[in-house]
């Protein structure tokens, strides 16, 4: 990690205790995090390109590709859990490859 990073030089033990808290403190508040300083822009974006792809998908239900992301989920989570649960599945088990 570079000493940009929200989490700072690994060498300077307070800068990443404060980076770690705000993560924490993230996760506390929203029950995820996106580490910036793992995950690039692109990354995330293609990631995200990918979920809706899956989630939008005619055998999900309807295809809505006029609403977003996480107004798909929360519809296919109402529908069934499981095709959110499995799109994530695809989705992770494809970048681990």
């Amino acid at each position: 990690m570079g000493a940009n990073s929200t989490l700072g030089n690994v060498d300077d033990g307070q800068n990443l205790n404060s980076g770690l808290g705000e993560l924490r403190k993230s996760y506390s508040e929203k029950g995820y995090v996106i580490a910036p300083q793992v995950f690039s822009t692109g990354s995330l974006s293609m990631l995200c390109q990918s979920l809706q792809s899956v989630l939008d998908k005619p055998e999900n239900g309807h295809a809505d590709h006029a609403c977003s992301l996480e107004d798909l989920i929360l519809k296919r989570e109402a529908q069934d859990h499981s095709l959110v649960y499995k799109a994530a599945q695809s989705v992770g088990s494809s970048v681990a490859t």
